[in-house]
């Protein structure tokens, strides 16, 4: 059994970015000496836990043990990049994140277009480059992503209530 899709012949998509997983990684980095020990990553499952209202059961913490224990393979211990990036998305996967991100992503985008809570400024050109601005008039936050043309979705950014970013 394969854990992560984008080691597969074929990449898959995966429901954790590169980019989103090296995020966390540094968050999760306390000590800041470029890989994490399973301390710092049971402190970051256990907060994730902990913000989804969830209390992890003795069986899925085995299960975390377990598929951790064969990604890390290379230095024991000490989980890097890759193996962080690996990690994370067989957690979402098994744990079935993907499927429920991909719905809160339908629920947020119907929300906004009913309530008219997301409003585009409209486009500027500045001299060579184009931006957007997006205003959040909701009371909630609106996580933004970035599609791509037959590839995976990528988070591009999370607005707070009343928040505008540019693109």
């Amino acid at each position: 059994m394969k854990l992560c899709p984008a080691k597969q012949e074929k990449a898959a998509p995966t429901c954790i970015s590169e980019t989103l997983a090296k995020d966390q990684f540094k968050a999760l980095d306390s000590n800041d000496n470029g890989s994490l020990s399973y301390d710092e990553i049971k402190a970051g499952i256990e907060a994730f836990a902990k913000s989804q209202n969830h209390t992890l059961t003795q069986d899925e913490w085995t299960w975390i043990k377990e598929t951790g224990t064969k990604i890390d393979s290379k230095t024991p211990g000490k989980v890097d990049n890759g193996e962080f990036y690996e990690f994370t998305n067989a957690i979402a996967e098994h744990f079935g994140f993907c499927t429920k991100a991909s719905a809160e992503i339908e629920k947020e985008a119907a929300e906004a277009e009913s309530e008219n809570n997301f409003d585009n400024t409209g486009s500027k050109t500045t001299g060579g480059s184009t931006y957007i601005t997006w205003v959040n008039k909701s009371n909630h936050y609106i996580t933004t992503y970035w599609l791509s043309y037959g590839g995976p979705q990528w988070r591009y950014s999370v607005v707070a209530p009343g928040g505008s970013y540019k693109q």
